[in-house]
């Protein structure tokens, strides 16, 4: 009888050690800790790139993403760093050889070093669901949109393998999550929705109103990187939208033109317009914005009558884009 005893307090003290080893990583960061373990995990990946593509495999990604991904958890400003300190660190985290990561173009083999820059901005992510599977750990996160923290752009999991103490990156799932959003308060309204998921066709309703509002988008890729995106908003009394011509050259967008329309009145006369279209150049940090403000006479029972619009386009970094309309 006393042997069953300690048989079984044996058997409970293995399967609380078990359950101890699955509930905390070797890390000593708890799997609820969701905000601990985007810091350490997360947040480099998602600032080197990695974690916004689909790889099973360190060779799939270019080497250059590792070096964002030390840049960003070492360097404090842009410059020289020698070899071995870049090398061994990376290889605490990724299972790679140093032949790979010195097929960077950023690898100057004359100076035994990496050329580095601190990436400049990071996108808004966090982990959202952990989990250990024996010597895995499963990471689940969400990327947000910069227009605003409920709207999840991207979702996706990182795989990582444990090794010594810590863990290693193995692989990354993700893909965009498609979403358009209405809002609309008073006079003022505006359409959030992802540039990239827009199929290029010629005005396609994005959005219908229940009191005849209704905002078409035209839009056009070219093979060098740029776009023709025309937005136009149309309400019961007026039609108004302007062109923004862009580029992604890697760095930055920037907005290169903008134009107005004809602002048509239905089954009337052209009416007298007055338009101001201004146009910005924006890093990754800000948005590109082109804004149209149009002054319309418009017939009324009493006369003629002066009308203000305003139609802004804004665009981010990730893609996220938004019409904001007022009148």
């Amino acid at each position: 009888m006393k042997k069953g005893r300690i048989i079984f307090a044996a058997g409970v003290l293995a399967l609380l050690l078990c359950s101890c080893l699955f509930e905390q990583p070797s890390t000593g960061i708890s799997l609820e800790d969701l905000d601990a373990l985007s810091r350490e995990y997360l947040e480099p990946a998602a600032a080197s790139g990695i974690a916004a593509l689909n790889w099973n495999h360190l060779d799939e990604l270019a080497p250059e993403y590792l070096l964002e991904y030390y840049a960003y958890q070492e360097l404090a400003q842009p410059g020289a760093v020698p070899e071995a300190e870049v090398e061994v660190y990376l290889q605490q985290r990724f299972a790679l050889s140093v032949q790979e990561l010195r097929r960077a173009q950023w690898y100057s083999a004359a100076q035994g070093a990496y050329l580095l820059d601190r990436p400049d901005s990071l996108p808004n992510c966090r982990v959202v669901a952990a989990r250990q599977e024996g010597d895995c750990l499963l990471l689940d996160y969400e990327y947000y949109s910069p227009t605003g923290s409920a709207v999840v752009t991207r979702r996706g999991r990182l795989e990582l393998r444990q090794q010594g103490e810590d863990f290693l990156f193995c692989s990354c799932s993700t893909s965009i999550v498609p979403w358009v959003l209405f809002q609309q308060q008073g006079r003022q309204s505006s359409l959030t929705f992802r540039l990239g998921q827009v199929s290029p066709s010629y005005d396609l309703l994005l959005f219908s109103g229940p009191e005849g509002q209704q905002v078409f988008i035209r839009l056009e890729a070219g093979s060098d990187g740029s776009f023709q995106l025309v937005p136009r908003v149309c309400t019961p009394a007026m039609q108004a939208g302007f062109r923004v011509d862009g580029r992604d050259d890697g760095e930055h967008l920037r907005l290169l033109a903008a134009h107005t329309p004809d602002v048509l009145l239905p089954g009337a006369t052209l009416p007298k317009i007055r338009t101001m279209v201004a146009q910005s150049e924006s890093s990754t940090a800000a948005p590109v914005v082109a804004e149209c403000r149009l002054t319309v006479e418009v017939p009324t029972p009493r006369g003629p009558a002066q009308a203000d619009c305003l139609l802004t386009f804004s665009l981010w970094e990730d893609g996220t884009a938004r019409i904001c309309w007022d009148w």
